[in-house]
């Protein structure tokens, strides 16, 4: 019996062990190549902040990049080892300059998958090129023009829709974006009312090589690089007092964006979203249709300042936005 249990605990250790060396097998990937890094830990590597979902990944990063004053440095997610770049100047090499070694958005495969492969945020090259240019004519400048009437008059339901608000103490302005937003693309893509506006539950809306770049450091064929927006947006030596509000800060976006990229909102380069020009264009419809006739005022509920909701995909307010829209 005694033997048994011996046997069983030196077997139990040695998998253990096996399991620590396999999960930290890249640990050193970073001391290696003496690049600055945050200490791991096995298993979850450095993702322990944003896996507990009290954080948005956006804003773990953001945090990192305040205390880590660095052009670049290292993190973990799981055992694989990611370069994180804050510079603005390295973030246009690898956008623009060296694109041709950047193509791909992910080490990861989805070549089996008939959907995600031909996905053009995560497609690989040659796929991603093959389906751009399938898309690029939908966004050209006379499709454009031809959409301007359809956006125009969903901005204008959305004007009657506030309306029936005025005046209300408290409206979920981000609820009435998101209708417009799915109206216009019900619309413009798939020629469909999705009447957001009409019913509080419509169903539309229910529904390789190695490269070395000027860092002394020699960026391997796979590895991932994440490009630290979030941080660069609220970067004091970037913009001046970054939480407030102040639309004279893009006044001159060529000045923003001319020895390196601080301001991509849309991403850059080859890879640049394909949509931008028409979001840009619908967000400006829709914004000068409701200023023209309301004045949007915070109320009591407003949250100050916006907490962002860790849960998301995407950045967005945990409690919405409440205002409150007075007719001019």
């Amino acid at each position: 019996m005694a033997t048994v249990l011996i046997l069983s605990t030196i077997v139990l250790v040695l998998i253990c062990t096996l399991l620590d060396k396999y999960f930290t097998r890249n640990f050193n990937y970073w001391k290696s190549k003496n690049v600055f890094y945050i200490n791991p830990i096995p298993l979850l590597g450095n993702m322990l902040p944003a896996l507990t979902m009290k954080t948005t990944l956006g804003e773990w990063l953001g945090d990192l990049s305040h205390k880590i004053k660095k052009d670049y440095f290292g993190i973990f997610v799981f055992d694989q080892p990611v370069l994180v770049v804050q510079s603005p100047k390295l973030v246009k090499l690898i956008l623009q300059k060296d694109f041709e070694y950047f193509q791909n958005r992910s080490s990861a495969h989805y070549e089996h998958d008939p959907i995600l492969s031909n996905f053009m945020f995560i497609a690989k090259n040659p796929q991603w090129k093959a389906v751009r240019s399938k898309f690029s004519p939908v966004f050209s400048t006379g499709k454009l023009k031809q959409m301007f009437s359809h956006i125009l008059n969903e901005a204008n339901l959305m004007v009657d829709y506030v309306s029936n608000l005025a005046n209300v103490p408290n409206v979920e302005s981000k609820e009435i974006c998101a209708k417009f937003s799915t109206n216009v693309i019900a619309r413009c893509a798939f020629a469909i009312d999705a009447g957001c506006f009409n019913t509080e539950n419509a169903e539309f809306r229910s529904v390789i090589k190695f490269i070395k770049i000027k860092i002394n450091l020699v960026i391997e064929k796979g590895l991932d690089v994440y490009i630290q927006l979030f941080a660069l947006n609220y970067n004091p030596e970037f913009f001046t007092q970054p939480e407030k509000y102040d639309p004279q800060k893009f006044a001159n976006k060529s000045k923003i964006n001319n020895e390196g990229l601080y301001y991509v909102p849309f991403g850059d380069g080859p890879r640049i979203f394909i949509g931008n020009r028409f979001e840009l264009l619908a967000v400006k419809i829709g914004l000068v249709s409701l200023l023209s006739k309301y004045k949007l005022e915070a109320t009591s509920q407003t949250p100050r300042p916006i907490k962002f909701e860790p849960k998301a995909l995407i950045l967005q307010s945990n409690v919405g936005v409440p205002l409150k829209f007075v007719p001019i």
